[in-house]
């Protein structure tokens, strides 16, 4: 009879090779560069998305306010380098707007005598060129505040632009009786 050698069964592993380990710290730091790329989008997009909505809504007081100010008015004029100052009195007092640079400012004074300031207000349109058009006649004026922008900005986004218009002396064709 032959004698058999038994073999114990091999035992279990107890750890990790270094291969093994290697190649899952290769995957968790290529998921981690994907992480990443994916989250800083992510908030660039969402900062992009806040100073588009802020612009926007800048766009839409400045074009409240100047409409307002237009159809309260009995007279316009324009001056300045490149029609960069709108001056006309509503009544008691005197509005001028006045651009310089990316900012349009509304400023109202007293014309009682003093000349005292009653209200600043000022509107910011990062990277557009402003400027005031008045056309039409005497009686019908039409005043433009025109901002061109280049088509994009230097982070590769279209850049705003756009015109805002407003009929002169709206609130005052009923005055008087006249319609």
């Amino acid at each position: 009879m032959r004698w058999q050698q038994r073999h114990s069964p091999p035992l279990a592993r107890s750890g990790i090779t270094l291969i093994e380990c290697l190649v899952v710290i290769t995957i968790l730091s290529v998921l981690m560069a994907l992480v990443g790329s994916i989250l800083f989008r992510v908030y660039r997009q969402q900062s992009l998305l806040t100073v588009a909505t802020h612009q926007s809504s800048t766009w839409l007081r400045l074009a409240r306010a100047l409409r307002s100010d237009l159809h309260a008015a009995a007279q316009v004029s324009v001056s300045g380098d490149n029609n960069s100052q709108l001056t006309f009195n509503l009544g008691p007092d005197a509005v001028t707007w006045s651009i310089k640079g990316d900012r349009v400012r509304r400023a109202s004074k007293a014309s009682n005598g003093t000349g005292e300031s009653i209200g600043t207000e000022s509107f910011v349109l990062p990277r557009a060129g402003l400027k005031f058009e008045l056309s039409g006649s005497d009686n019908r004026q039409l005043v433009k505040l025109i901002a061109t922008a280049p088509t994009q900005t230097d982070d590769g986004q279209p850049a705003a632009h756009g015109t805002i218009e407003g009929a002169v002396g709206l609130d005052r064709r009923w005055e008087g009786g006249q319609p």
